[in-house]
This record gives C-alpha cells, structure tokens and sequence, in this order.
C-alpha cells in the first residue's frame, strides 16, 4: 500500500524557528498522517540550540554568530549543512530514502545539503529565498545573514544550485 511505501521514507524538517515551532509541528503531523516517518530537527542556533543569555545589542545572537562565523572563514550556513547530513546519515537506519523540507532559511540548509551530498533524495523548500541576488538588488531585503555565504554570488546563485542536484525532485513553494 502506498502507506506502507512511505513508512520507507524519512523526512526530516529544518525550521529556522526550531523543530516545535508552529509551522515545524503542522508540517510534520501532516506527513506523519500521510504515513511518512517525520524528524524535527534543532540544528545549531535554532529551536532549542538558541542562545538565550541576555543581550545589549541590537542585533540578534544568530547575526552575532553569523558574522563571527563568517569572520573566522566558516559560514554559520556551512556549519548547519553538516549538522544535516550528519543527523540525515545517522538517521537513514535502513530507510530507502531521506528528504529534507526546510522552512523559510531551513530550506538553505536542505538545498546546500543536497547539492554536497547525493544521500539527501530530493529537497522541499518553503517561504525560503529564491536567489542571492535577490538581496543584493533590494536594498532591504531580510534575509538573515546567517543565510548568506560570503562570495557565493561569483560562484553560484540559488537557481543553479537547485538544478546541481537533479534529477533528485526539487520544490519550491
């Protein structure tokens, strides 16, 4: 049964606001109700990893480490790729299939994951930037800079990152 089918499936969801979030909680009882195995995942910095001591800056604890990361050569969206794929290796146990669906900057992480790393079967993506030049052509876009890679637009932009992993499914809403 297709039920069944999807018990061979594991997805696991990336939300920027953490696993319990509200979208994170719906999303997963959805597949869960559809018959797929689910894992809500805190990667570094999000849902239950955030930092919560007290701050005087106006900035947040994820810019704040966002640009520290970068500063040190190792982007905070880098470090959350590999938190990823390590939980998505360790998790397979078995499984024929793991799908990433990241939330908002979730789905950064998903995309970057897959495009690094052909264990990741397919990716799906929500409310998640389209294009990095998006924010360099709107003065005010609010994309988190733990979202960005430093020097990425000389290399690649989203687009191309999406096709990089076909013919693994892609879909972006």
């Amino acid at each position: 049964s297709e039920v069944a089918k999807n018990r061979d499936t594991l997805l696991v969801v990336i939300s920027e606001h953490g696993r319990n979030s509200a979208a994170a909680q719906e999303l997963s009882q959805a597949c869960v109700a559809a018959g797929y195995s689910v894992l809500g995942v805190d990667l570094r910095g999000w849902g239950e990893t955030t930092c919560t001591r007290p701050k005087k800056e106006k900035f947040t604890w994820d810019e704040f480490f966002a640009w520290r990361a970068m500063e040190m050569g190792h982007p905070l969206l880098g470090m959350r790729v590999q938190d990823l794929l390590t939980v998505a290796r360790k998790s397979a146990g078995g499984r024929k299939k793991v799908y990433a669906v990241g939330l908002e900057a979730g789905g950064l992480v998903a995309l970057h994951a897959a495009a690094v790393d052909d264990s990741i079967a397919g990716v799906a993506t929500y409310r998640t930037l389209g294009a990095y030049q998006d924010v360099m052509e709107n003065l005010h876009y609010g994309a988190p800079a733990s979202s960005l890679v430093w020097g990425a637009l000389t290399v690649y932009d989203l687009p191309e990152l999406a096709k990089a992993i076909q013919p693994r499914p892609y879909v972006a809403v």
